[in-house]
């Protein structure tokens, strides 16, 4: 990555054998944390992980996920981050054999998040929390509780064909095809 780039787009290393990254000295906006991941210059922000890593992933010092990071990584089957609070678009899309995942406490879901991943839990979030479009679409989700005054966007839950339970809250807005 050379010093002049500073932004990474969502599927930027969507589908590649990319193992490994290199961010040139005089970037100001990344830098590579280890050789399978790209982070903010503060180290706060996770912002590309190589489509190789695979297994279980944990990292504890990072507060949130940026678009497209861990986006159509086939091989990633858990991931414990308790510090993030916010996932950007795209984060987790379509990591297929994702069956688990552990964050903190939810302030922002971007849209499409977690769509196409093989999550059966909702991570933590509370009625404060925006969630995006489309955001659980396409999940393994089986139950869905959703906290008093929440805002449901259009889609947020759509096309969820393992869900047999939804508890939904009071003064909650729901988008159209939530569900």
């Amino acid at each position: 990555i050379g010093p002049d780039v500073n932004d990474i787009g969502e599927y930027a290393f969507r589908d590649t054998k990319i193992s490994e990254f290199t961010v040139k000295s005089g970037n100001k906006a990344f830098k590579a944390q280890t050789a399978d991941r790209i982070v903010s210059r503060d180290e706060k922000t996770l912002i590309a992980v190589s489509p190789l890593t695979s297994g279980d992933f944990t990292a504890n010092e990072f507060t949130s996920v940026g678009k497209g990071a861990f986006s159509h990584n086939r091989q990633i089957v858990s991931v414990v981050m308790p510090n993030v609070t916010t996932v950007g678009d795209y984060g987790f899309a379509s990591d297929t054999n994702m069956i688990s995942i552990k964050l903190g406490n939810l302030k922002s879901v971007g849209e499409y998040a977690f769509s196409e991943t093989g999550i059966t839990e909702m991570p933590a979030f509370t009625a404060d929390t925006k969630i995006g479009k489309y955001a659980f679409t396409l999940t393994k989700l089986v139950n869905v509780i959703i906290p008093d005054g929440a805002v449901i966007e259009e889609g947020t839950f759509s096309d969820c064909g393992n869900l047999e339970s939804v508890v939904i809250g009071n003064d909650v807005k729901i988008g159209k095809n939530a569900f």
